[in-house]
């Protein structure tokens, strides 16, 4: 219930969900610097029966965050979300369901061809909770500028694409029982990306960043990579 910390952890073909908060009773509960490939649902991260109190840092998936649970004192930093091109979804949803959240210094990948590719629930009065909420409360936007300028999140965030990394091809959103092998997925991001020096400052979480400001995503460039899985496994290991 409190005081939880996920990170550096690296997952890759799930069916319906990646990093679950379910349930979560006030926090606070970390998701920081964790990988993410090939989740078909556009459940990233599942955020439901309204999980309160979760610190969202430093975070790098390739898919959609398309969760439409409302959620309380939720707060995104440095994170990447990279789109797959999938039909039928935008790339983000915010669906805050109290005054208290926060959302700024993120990356977003939209999915081509999609109108509303951001949305957002919050509410509009003091002391308002929208838990049980109406399709009019929601409001949609076809890119960050708009979003930005309705809402006054994301003012430090950015629209970038695949070619951030060294070498990144997305997961076919056409394939759903597709399997990905995580040691042929690279992750590292190409020097003077749009997200090198992208992202802020988060005393204790990422003191140890390089250049003028903390990069976008999980893993730091020019910063080694976390050691993923047994740590006792000293040669390639039998899963990939």
């Amino acid at each position: 219930m409190h005081n939880i910390r996920v990170f550096q952890n690296r997952g890759v073909n799930a069916f319906h969900g990646g990093y679950s908060s379910q349930p979560i009773f006030g926090g606070p509960v970390y998701f920081f610097r964790n990988l993410l490939y090939h989740v078909q649902s556009g459940v990233a991260f599942k955020l439901d029966a309204r999980p309160a109190g979760l610190l969202m840092y430093h975070n790098t998936l390739i898919g959609e965050q398309a969760v439409r649970s409302p959620n309380g004192n939720v707060h995104w930093r440095n994170n990447l979300f990279l789109g797959r091109d999938t039909p039928d979804r935008g790339i983000m949803v915010w669906a805050n369901a109290t005054a208290d959240h926060s959302s700024d210094y993120n990356g977003f990948r939209p999915n081509k061809g999609i109108a509303a590719q951001y949305l957002w629930m919050a509410p509009s009065e003091p002391g308002q909770t929208l838990y049980q909420n109406t399709r009019e409360q929601w409001k949609s936007f076809r890119t960050l500028a708009e979003l930005q300028a309705a809402t006054g999140q994301e003012k430090h965030g950015r629209e970038l694409d695949f070619d951030i990394f060294e070498k990144m091809v997305p997961p076919d959103p056409t394939k759903r029982h597709a399997v990905y092998h995580a040691m042929e997925l690279n992750f590292r991001l190409k020097a003077n990306s749009k997200a090198i020096d992208a992202g802020v400052a988060l005393p204790t979480v990422n003191d140890s960043f390089t250049g003028g400001a903390p990069d976008l995503g999980a893993i730091e460039y020019g910063q080694p990579e976390p050691h993923y899985g047994p740590r006792w496994v000293t040669w390639t290991p039998f899963y990939r």
